[in-house]
């Protein structure tokens, strides 16, 4: 059992005959401290469970609302990225990103399957098509993005690394988001997400530690649209459920969450972007460069920026992670004007560390400075925010903020 696999389990208690069984997505383990965490994958409930020396059961355990539970049974799979083989189970992800586990009952001439979860819905795909279904919400004609293969995987082993930043990674491995095909950009570069995952892991220490620039981009919603990106955005905050009104964690990390979108309109998530090739901005002041596009002269905004301009000088932080799956032409390496504003653009594309602080900040500031904002073409998700929550959670549980700062 490991970050990623999807629980079949019952509750103790159940009085159905025989009991309701329940799928939840592991989110997080500790096998430090034999605990794990998971979510149901069909009403979002959350659970940490002890599992102490009994691997087999029973595991009592709290919701997000500190109700008492204990799963009886459980097994436990993995998915493979296999073709599914009739009588196994297999993973379903369908077009929205939400992925349901399910018993394979055919697989020619089509596939036919039933999900774990009540009401035990059965469907049936011809390719990525649903052609037949008894589910409302997946009815037929509806597209899936895949079903693979799942081994039952019922061992727990420290592969499950705590105390690292692998953590986070996994996290974000298993996230709806990393999956997600953004409007007019397709799915982000694997490195993209991972590395604001750590950047978020990284800014949300150091505001529980008071720094400046963290407290700066989690104040409440300044209301002043034309400075403030976040109040700008506010009706699609509000939609999506996510209330910034209030400073703090939540305002900071849904400002992550837009910022995700706002890297995937100015560079598609590539962190070594150089400036619009079609723009005419070419001066030390305004060439734009790396994750969000930013220049020079945003540094005005705020007195914080020329400060984390210093702070960052000579570092590469976070290259490693933001480069896995991006590949840039040569063209992007130039750098236009001479001084600081050539180094910014050579800092933003190098240390996308960087990039993420100086743009967070400036958001909140000069929230102008980008189209993608002013046009509200950066995608607000809340497959976003779900990742970064479980980030955090990892942050806290886990006790990673040594090795993220």
């Amino acid at each position: 059992m490991n970050i990623g696999d999807f629980l079949v389990c019952t509750f103790d208690g159940d009085s159905a005959n025989p009991p309701d069984t329940y799928v939840a997505e592991i989110t997080s383990m500790d096998p430090a401290n034999e605990f794990f965490t998971c979510r149901l994958v069909d009403t979002g409930q959350e659970f940490t469970f002890q599992y102490s020396s009994n691997t087999s059961g029973p595991w009592n355990g709290t919701d997000d609302a500190g109700k008492n539970y204990v799963i009886n049974t459980h097994d436990a799979y993995s998915p493979q990225a296999v073709d599914p083989s009739p009588q196994t189970v297999a993973l379903v992800t369908f077009a929205d990103n939400k992925r349901y586990l399910c018993y394979v009952e055919n697989t020619s001439p089509e596939i036919d399957v039933i999900f774990y979860h009540k009401p035990y819905s059965r469907l049936s795909f011809n390719v990525d098509t649903i052609t037949k279904s008894d589910w409302d919400t997946y009815t037929v004609g509806n597209k899936i993005t895949s079903i693979e293969g799942c081994v039952l995987n019922n061992e727990i082993t420290g592969s499950a690394i705590s105390g690292t930043t692998d953590q986070i990674l996994q996290i974000v491995a298993s996230s709806a988001i990393a999956r997600y095909s953004w409007k007019d950009r397709g799915v982000a570069p694997a490195g993209y997400i991972k590395g604001m995952a750590m950047m978020y892991a990284r800014v949300y220490c150091k505001l529980k530690t008071g720094d400046a620039a963290a407290t700066e981009m989690a104040k409440a919603n300044t209301g002043d649209d034309s400075r403030d990106g976040l109040a700008w955005y506010n009706q699609q905050f509000v939609d999506a459920g996510m209330d910034n009104s209030v400073a703090g964690i939540d305002t900071l990390r849904h400002l992550f969450v837009l910022m995700i979108g706002l890297g995937m309109r100015e560079s598609s998530g590539k962190h070594c972007e150089g400036r619009d090739a079609g723009a005419s901005n070419t001066t030390a002041d305004t060439a734009e460069a790396g994750l969000f596009q930013t220049s020079f002269n945003a540094r005005s905004a705020s007195p914080l920026l020329p400060q984390l301009f210093s702070q960052y000088a000579n570092s590469v932080d976070f290259v490693d992670i933001f480069k896995e799956g991006v590949r840039c032409g040569s063209s992007n390496a130039e750098n236009f004007g001479t001084g600081d504003g050539k180094e910014f653009q050579r800092l933003s594309k190098e240390c996308p560390a960087f990039a993420v602080e100086f743009t967070a900040v400036a958001l909140r500031n000069l929230r102008k400075h980008w189209g993608p904002i002013n046009q509200k073409t950066a995608e607000v998700r809340v497959e976003s925010d779900a990742m970064l929550m479980d980030v955090q959670k990892a942050v806290d549980n886990f006790n990673l903020c040594p090795l993220v700062r």
